[in-house]
């Protein structure tokens, strides 16, 4: 909701994105997802990018997978290069455990 009413008050494109969309067993699959997301973001600036459950992806872990590493630092990448008042791409990630999620991912 409170993403909603950030894109409606600021006239933003609102994208919602689970954690079980980007979730994929195929190798790669999730970051060509990520990417797409945030092509389509750009299409249809300003916009929002609201993951839900952000922790579920973007925990920190001490097993990290290599699947999940590659999505982290993919996200991480399009962030630095798209999420910006330049570009008027806006992410917002909720979580009920915010002290779980990686670094990176807390700012």
């Amino acid at each position: 909701m409170l993403a909603k009413a950030c894109a409606t008050m600021s006239n933003r494109s609102l994208f919602s994105i689970s954690s079980s969309y980007l979730a994929s067993r195929w190798p790669g699959e999730s970051e060509r997802v990520l990417k797409s997301l945030f092509e389509l973001a750009r299409e249809n600036k300003p916009s929002i990018l609201y993951f839900s459950e952000i922790d579920s992806l973007f925990a920190n872990t001490e097993r990290d997978y290599e699947a999940s590493r590659r999505t982290k630092s993919e996200l991480q990448i399009l962030m630095d290069r798209y999420a910006n008042w330049q570009e008027g791409i806006f992410i917002i990630g909720a979580t009920s455990t915010p002290w779980v999620l990686d670094e990176a991912f807390r700012r």
